[in-house]
């Protein structure tokens, strides 16, 4: 499990007092996560296995509905830490929360652009309807960037705020867009109904990006 050994290095290398045979209690920390999947797995993995404890931490993990509300949280002093996607707490930082970055544990894109089936190379995109949730999202910034990566000036395509991604599926099948971004989970299922073909499995694209990590405000560092 090396993502779990890393965010308990992480904790330990920033509250090193914690892990000291002479502490009489365990350092309690509070780190929360939105959706289920990685996040949620390691850190339940992690709970099961009492690796937080091994490591002299009571580490709570809480489940916030979505990266904005994890966000209020840290600020509110609600929870310590995050583990989620980056793009939310750099878009913080940014706008001048003091997030700091403590460590990029996935350092790669996630999905896939998939296109209706006349489509057959990037190039084709332009003149397109792109479906994205909305302007400034995460699934906005990545499709900028893929198209970038493959030459196309993303002002070449019709970038549809549409929504999530069960909507940005619906409006693909039924013909609103062009294409779009979606989850790799949905590529077999997409391409099984025959509208659509994979234009590009994004993981395998040589762009690096601070997909998902750990942080938190830099003035509880400092505490």
């Amino acid at each position: 499990m090396p993502w779990a050994r890393l965010l308990s290095l992480v904790l330990l290398l920033l509250y090193p007092s914690w892990a000291s045979p002479q502490s009489k209690k365990l350092g309690s920390v509070k780190i929360g996560y939105s959706g289920v999947g990685i996040a949620h797995d390691l850190l339940k993995i992690m709970g099961n296995k009492l690796i937080f404890e091994k490591h002299g931490l009571n580490a709570q993990s809480i489940y916030i509905g979505s990266g904005s509300l994890m966000n209020q949280a840290v600020v509110a002093g609600s929870i310590q830490f995050t583990t989620s996607d980056l793009p939310s707490q750099i878009q913080s930082a940014l706008a001048g929360i003091d997030f700091k970055i403590i460590s990029v544990t996935i350092d790669r894109l996630d999905g896939a652009i998939m296109a209706h089936k006349g489509i057959r190379s990037p190039q084709e995109l332009k003149g397109k309807k792109i479906a994205i949730s909305r302007f400034g999202s995460v699934s906005d910034i990545v499709t900028r960037m893929v198209l970038r990566h493959w030459g196309v000036d993303p002002k070449d395509v019709v970038l549809m705020q549409v929504g999530n991604t069960p909507t940005r599926i619906a409006a693909i099948l039924s013909g609103q867009v062009d294409g779009g971004l979606i989850n790799p989970t949905d590529v077999d299922r997409m391409a099984a109904s025959g509208c659509c073909v994979l234009l590009a499995d994004l993981s395998a694209l040589d762009i690096p990006y601070a997909r998902f990590g750990v942080a938190g405000l830099a003035s509880y560092f400092k505490a």
